[in-house]
């Protein structure tokens, strides 16, 4: 696998959205590529922090309607 189909395949990839046979070939891929395992740690980091953010996300847009 290539670096440019990894990492087209790497969010499918932490959101689950992948067969085993792909999820076998990018985790493969992206655990010996210093390149691609740095951009799934920064996209895994970036989705934790979304996934994190959310209540708090709609308690601001509430209070907001509110004013």
């Amino acid at each position: 696998m290539k670096c440019k189909e990894a990492r087209k395949l790497i969010s499918p990839y932490i959101d689950n959205e992948l067969n085993q046979g792909e999820k076998a070939l990018v985790k493969k891929h992206v655990f010996g590529c210093s390149k691609c395992h740095y951009h799934y740690l920064m996209i895994k980091k970036t989705v934790f922090l979304v996934r994190s953010t959310r209540g708090s996300v709609s308690i601001i847009y509430s209070s907001t309607q509110l004013n």
